[in-house]
């Protein structure tokens, strides 16, 4: 069977919470909610995994605050955020662009995120789009931050940030991203001229795997039918037929 794109991403997030029991997501991550969802189905139902704004069972949230409440107790694991912005020390721009003191376009908002960054242990940031308009060196506002100074108690933190192109891994040592992978068909030169911060690389990089027959074969016949239940839209696009 021939892998399309997506089930590498999908396969590639899953390997990232294989150390994690409790998983949360965002309705509008398809990926990460398909990923999310196989680690579950690998691990025999013993991850569970909370889509937000779902109302599909066994992934719909008990209430509007659960997200929140098991996160600051220490019982969420991993979460993932995205930007309009992400920036090269992982901080995330949910806010707006700017020009000077010109606001020229508003997104939506935090909706809890610097919370959430603070205290999920493992935290993926997600970004399809592998520009250097939305991967900056600087992000116009900062949202959410991606590390703090030794004084401020922090669980939580950047792990990842995978793209469309590659993934990288993020220092929270010395604050700065690391050239994991790039996905087949991707070169290091392509990532260069479109990312707008600056990484660490090594001389060998990795080619992102892709998934074996038998997650492959998972992902198609018992992900993609929850696919259609949760992200109807997603799923037929790459699924359907």
């Amino acid at each position: 069977m021939n892998t399309n794109k997506v089930e590498i991403l999908i396969s590639e997030i899953c390997n990232m919470l294989k150390n994690s029991t409790a998983i949360g997501v965002g309705v509008l991550s398809p990926i990460p909610g398909a990923a999310s969802i196989l680690a579950k189905i690998e691990a025999e139902d013993k991850k569970r995994v909370i889509i937000l704004g779902s109302e599909q069972a066994p992934y719909a949230p008990e209430s509007a605050t659960e997200i929140f409440d098991i996160a600051a107790q220490g019982k969420l694991d991993s979460f993932f955020l995205s930007g309009g912005q992400i920036d090269g020390h992982a901080n995330i721009n949910l806010n707006c662009l700017t020009s000077g003191n010109k606001i020229n376009k508003r997104w939506s908002g935090a909706f809890g995120s610097p919370f959430l960054y603070m205290v999920v242990p493992q935290v993926i940031l997600f970004k399809l789009g592998h520009s250097s308009n939305t991967l900056v060196k600087n992000v116009d506002f900062v949202t959410a931050t991606g590390s703090s100074d030794t004084l401020t108690f922090r669980r939580g933190g950047a792990d990842y940030l995978i793209t469309e192109l590659c993934c990288f891994k993020f220092d929270r040592v010395k604050k700065i991203f690391k050239l994991q992978s790039i996905h087949p068909g991707n070169n290091l030169e392509e990532i260069k001229m479109k990312t707008g911060f600056k990484f660490d690389y090594s001389a060998q990089i990795n080619i992102t795997s892709e998934p074996d027959q038998i997650r492959q074969k998972t992902i198609r016949e018992k992900v993609v039918p929850e696919l259609m239940k949760i992200y109807p839209k997603f799923a037929k696009t790459y699924w359907e037929n």
